[in-house]
């Protein structure tokens, strides 16, 4: 995107963007644009010439606002991931892709052939383009071999991946690219075991691995701790699933927990023993570690870990005086926002220096302020993040992903343990747990009252637009999606008159709930 506005300042007319787009519809998504980021950014420049761009670093409002527009042949050019056209039914008749790699690692075959289906499709156009825009591909072929062999197999769907299982992964080997003509395989089923029967060796088997491969692939690094990450997630949502079968003191047969896994059913003998084994150790590790059938229940409500558990519910423990006295929302945040820092899995929230000014940024976001708003209050704060190993100023994408992803997400999964464990251990914290309950709904859509979140639910999920008919209703109490759709009849022509300028998603969205039955 940036490239299409840096040929417009070398003086190319790209006009023609903006004179396909139906009924202003560039300029309204702009307007949310401005709204949500203010308008010294790329996107807000970009979207008034009508080009738009669509990945998980944009906020939710912006992005379901550029597909429901380019659904409905309001606007004609996004850039985006490959994540969109694969997950969206788009009216694309021009697709281009500008390289096999997303995210520093290299396009599954199978997703390469779903993302270039999607142009020309049935009932849409009689047919599509597929312009590969990497430059010196082809005329270079006989110098680059590897990156031409790279493009003709991924353009051969024989080459196309199996379907696999998280669970699968943990008894095969994995392959990990480390340069475009090789790739190196690691086994981690004995690494997996450790974790369970030997937990020092385990963690003096991953520094030495990581230590080894850094020394061979340094620029490779990433793929490697990625592939533990997955190995480590995918082992956590095993201790989930086994718990939820030891929530009674009865015994359940191994052999059918795991031969009803898709991942059994895809292992040839060898990898089913080696399934069978992880399961016989993961279970017995958890009738160890929690022989309480209770616990065991508490624990299996929850996503996480049964050692971050562990920690966890020590920590709620010694500060269980403190979470049952708080009396609003900010205060449990006060208490729990380090822990939220330490247990995240959002990079952007892990790599900021500036610790102590998380709090403030996260109570912003409960707030209702806006990106742009607290992109000031972090660059006015002198707000510092680690981004390529060097200290640098906080961006707006930054900002998008720690609110989005780091607060929206992954945060209340941390919440949600607390409440349990907070419930389980303590009587007398019903209370607190409510104030919890509440905070994490805060916190997984940035809003500051009952009545915006459920409006933000209800169809019109963008924080902007969701406090604005929240204040258009003010003195109105909303206690439900239902009795939202009630009010909103009686105020139907203010409401509309609230959403004019904005999206047509929103426009049309108010349209169907007030219409008369």
């Amino acid at each position: 995107m940036r490239r299409i506005i840096e040929i417009k300042d070398r003086g190319i007319d790209i006009s023609s963007f903006g004179e396909y787009v139906a009924d202003d519809e560039h300029e309204k998504i702009a307007q949310l644009i401005k709204e949500n980021y203010g308008q010294e950014n790329l996107y807000y420049e970009a979207a008034l010439k009508g080009v738009f761009t669509h990945h998980g670093g944009i906020s939710n409002g912006i992005r379901i606002a550029t597909e429901y527009a380019m659904k409905k042949n309001l606007i004609r050019c996004i850039v985006c991931t490959s994540t969109l056209a694969q997950g969206v039914n788009l009216p694309i008749r021009y697709l281009i892709i500008s390289s096999l790699y997303q995210a520093q690692e290299k396009i599954k075959v199978r997703d390469f052939h779903n993302l270039i289906g999607r142009a020309g499709r049935a009932g849409l156009y009689t047919e599509g383009t597929i312009l590969l825009s990497e430059t010196f591909v082809y005329s270079r072929r006989r110098i680059s071999k590897a990156k031409w062999r790279g493009y003709l197999e991924m353009l051969d769907s024989r080459n196309s991946e199996s379907c696999l299982s998280q669970f699968l992964l943990l008894v095969q080997p994995v392959s990990l690219e480390v340069s475009y003509k090789t790739t190196v395989l690691y086994d981690f089923y004995e690494l997996v075991l450790d974790r369970y029967n030997h937990a020092e060796r385990y963690k003096r088997a991953v520094a030495t691995l990581l230590e080894q491969f850094e020394e061979k692939y340094p620029l490779k690094l990433f793929t490697l701790k990625s592939a533990i990450n997955r190995v480590n997630r995918s082992l956590d949502a095993l201790e989930s699933y086994l718990l939820s079968f030891l929530t009674k003191d009865n015994e359940q047969d191994l052999d059918l927990l795991v031969s009803s896994t898709y991942g059994y059913f895809l292992a040839n003998e060898e990898e089913k023993e080696r399934m069978r084994t992880i399961f016989s150790a993961v279970r017995a590790y958890l009738l160890e570690t929690l022989n309480n059938t209770d616990k065991r229940a508490v624990f299996s409500r929850t996503l996480l870990g049964i050692k971050q558990l562990l920690e966890l519910e020590k920590w709620v423990v010694e500060n269980s005086v403190e979470l049952i006295n708080c009396e609003t929302t900010s205060e449990i945040l006060e208490i729990i926002v380090p822990k939220l820092v330490e247990y995240s899995e959002n990079k952007c929230l892990k790599a900021v220096i500036t610790k102590s000014e998380i709090l403030g940024i996260a109570n912003m976001w409960i707030s209702g302020m806006s990106y742009k708003q607290i992109l000031e209050y972090a660059t006015e704060k002198n707000v510092k993040i680690i981004r390529r190993k060097k200290e640098v100023e906080i961006q707006l994408g930054e900002i998008i992903d720690i609110c989005d992803d780091g607060f929206g997400y992954a945060s209340t999964l941390i919440i949600n343990a607390i409440s349990e464990l907070l419930r389980y251990n303590y009587e007398e914290s019903e209370d607190s747990c409510k104030l919890i309950a509440e905070l994490s709904k805060q916190m997984r859509y940035g809003l500051p009252t009952k009545k915006s979140i459920i409006i933000y639910e209800s169809g019109f999920a963008d924080r902007v637009i969701s406090l604005k008919l929240a204040a258009e209703l003010r003195g109105i109490r909303i206690k439900t999606k239902k009795h939202f759709q009630r009010v909103s009849k009686k105020r139907r022509e203010d409401l509309l008159k609230v959403l004019t300028g904005f999206p047509k998603i929103f426009l049309d969205r108010m349209s169907l709930i007030t219409k008369s039955e």
